[in-house]
């Protein structure tokens, strides 16, 4: 009967330690009955990885001090953002503006967060995390009928108040027109048609084919009105009053020109 050879295993990334497996000659009773024995799975790190009971507790120590760090991030024991505005988008507006909607960027922001301007409280139209809000300028707003700077601050419940970033009042720029949107090729009846461009205000006026018409509906980029369905290209005119203001026209398909 051959003696079953000591085997001794490294294994560094389990316990770093020498194990024998199959203790010395006589580890089976015979080569015939292969019988077990008992192993000696005793194990001994080797002096290279050899600690000292003190080194052993500082590593231990060491670990939970790593764990409670990583924990503090977001456990109930982290310390609360400072309610703070960063930016304002856009950081101004014309004067008179029509409806818009600026984003508000910063740190702090609860979901019930209030914007104010000055001491009017804007509407809130989105909510993202605790880094931005998005509030909304109505036309007529106080405090956007002429040049100047209007705070705009942010109140979570209890009343903590952000600071103040100013949103610059300038005086109204020319109107843009880059688009005509209607269903002039679909129905009968008026043609529903709307402007697309911006820097519209509350008292821009509009014109087709050299005659006023009603406006429906504005914000800063679109303006909605309704015009008679007829022969022609149409011509549409928009002028934005001063001080400042300008003026910009566009023309349009007539409906036998749709497909």
């Amino acid at each position: 009967m051959l003696p079953t050879p000591l085997v001794r295993v490294y294994a560094p990334h389990v316990s770093r330690k020498i194990c024998d497996f199959g203790s010395a000659p006589g580890a089976f009773a015979s080569e015939g009955t292969k019988k077990e024995q008992p192993m000696d799975l005793s194990c001994e790190e080797p002096k290279q990885f050899q600690r000292t009971t003190r080194q052993r507790w500082s590593v231990i120590a060491g670990g939970a001090a790593l764990a409670m760090l990583i924990g503090c991030g977001s456990g109930e024991g982290a310390t609360p953002e400072a309610l703070e505005i960063q930016k304002l988008d856009p950081p101004s507006i014309g004067a008179r503006t029509a409806e818009l909607d600026i984003t508000i960027s910063g740190t702090g922001f609860a979901p019930d967060s209030r914007v104010l301007a000055g001491d009017v409280e804007l509407p809130v139209v989105g909510r993202y995390s605790s880094t931005w809000l998005i509030a909304r300028v109505r036309g007529g707003t106080v405090g956007t009928a002429l040049p100047g700077t209007l705070p705009v601050s942010v109140m979570n419940p209890g009343g903590a108040r952000s600071n103040q970033l100013p949103l610059a009042i300038a005086e109204a720029p020319p109107p843009v027109l880059s688009e005509v949107r209607s269903n002039l090729c679909n129905g009968t009846g008026p043609v529903q048609v709307r402007l697309v461009g911006d820097n519209f205000t509350m008292d821009t006026t509009v014109e087709s084919g050299g005659e006023p018409v009603s406006v429906n509906g504005r914000s800063r980029s679109i303006i909605s009105f309704s015009v008679p369905r007829e022969l022609g290209r149409y011509s549409f005119k928009v002028t934005v009053p001063p001080p400042g203001g300008g003026e910009a026209s566009i023309t349009y398909a007539t409906f036998l020109e749709c497909d």
